[in-house]
């Protein structure tokens, strides 16, 4: 937290070595993985998890990643 603190508005957009997604977009995915842990840790939540019966995984976890930078972005202003 201290590193993020440390940034300044325009490091949020810097590119990472995961195309496309810049600096704010890792720390979403950050964020969705620690509270998905939280979550099912400590509530025993589960209904988050994905269902990968038949399906590609790849595509399912860069799918569920992306919905987490994309509902992040919304929240960007209020966060950041």
């Amino acid at each position: 937290m201290t590193l993020l603190d440390s940034l300044d508005p325009r490091d949020w957009d810097t590119a990472t070595p995961c195309p496309p997604w810049a600096v704010h977009d890792l720390v979403a995915d950050m964020l969705a993985s620690d509270l998905g842990l939280l979550s099912r840790a400590r509530d025993r939540e589960y209904r988050g998890l994905i269902d990968a019966t038949g399906a590609d995984l790849v595509a399912l976890l860069a799918g569920r990643n992306q919905e987490w930078v994309d509902a992040f972005t919304r929240t960007r202003a209020i966060i950041v």
